[in-house]
């Protein structure tokens, strides 16, 4: 994390999805078509999970903007990045929601664009195959080098700081994880390197990597020079210190 004078203050939450909590409750301050989103998984847990944190993020955006949760309404770009609708917006106010398993992470921030994102660090079957296809050349050199034993929490910590990013952005899926370059080795601060091989776009954007609980890794990126990030609902601020 970079801290000066001109540093951005960023509010981030950590919300546990799977706390005890009512779900109708929760449900009744959701959209419509939230609710029905919701009603589409087929697993309950998977349903509370998605409840819980839409939930947590209009909680936390209504004590924000002084309108009730059940009225807060959202609008989506082109590319399906959300944002407050015109009539509810307040001082600019920028946020962004991840979750993974019963992990959320939510950022909120005035008139800078900023991006979340959370995995819980696993093994799995293709991971090789994945960083032949979403690393760069120079990202693939660098994780061949990790450590095997390393390996799984180097790839998630890359992961999220690159789709942290292009949340960030809005462009998601539209462009390639390949082409957004980062730092992931244990012993490297969290920095954006470069986008389709130009360096001087890492000089608009921060990135800051998350430890949120045991065994799960988050990135938070966000355009400005600099940083201040204000902790809600995580056990310690080495948080923010690890990796």
């Amino acid at each position: 994390m970079t801290s000066t004078a001109a540093a951005i203050v960023v509010q981030l939450w950590r919300v546990q999805l799977d706390a005890d909590a009512k779900l109708d409750q929760l449900a009744a301050t959701l959209s419509e078509d939230e609710r029905a989103r919701a009603a589409r998984f087929v697993f309950e847990r998977d349903r509370r999970r998605f409840v819980s944190a839409r939930a947590a993020l209009r909680s936390i955006i209504a004590s924000r903007t002084d309108i009730p949760a059940r009225k807060l309404q959202f609008e989506y770009a082109s590319r399906k990045k959300p944002a407050l609708a015109p009539w509810c917006r307040a001082a600019d106010l920028r946020f962004n929601l991840s979750h993974a398993q019963g992990v959320a992470l939510i950022g909120l921030t005035h008139g800078h664009e900023l991006g979340v994102d959370v995995e819980q660090v696993r093994a799995l079957d293709d991971t090789e195959a994945l960083v032949a296809r979403e690393f760069s050349q120079g990202e693939r050199g660098v994780f061949a080098a990790v450590p095997v034993a390393e390996r799984s929490e180097a790839f998630f910590r890359a992961w999220v700081r690159k789709e942290a990013y292009l949340k960030a952005t809005g462009e998601g899926l539209h462009r390639p994880l390949a082409d957004v370059e980062v730092t992931f080795t244990p012993h490297e601060a969290a920095r954006l390197l470069a986008v389709s091989g130009d360096v001087s776009i890492s000089q608009r954007w921060s990135m800051v990597s998350l430890a949120p609980s045991p065994g799960y890794v988050g990135a938070l990126v966000a355009e400005a020079p600099a940083v201040r990030v204000v902790l809600h609902g995580f056990d310690d601020a080495g948080a923010l210190a690890r990796g």
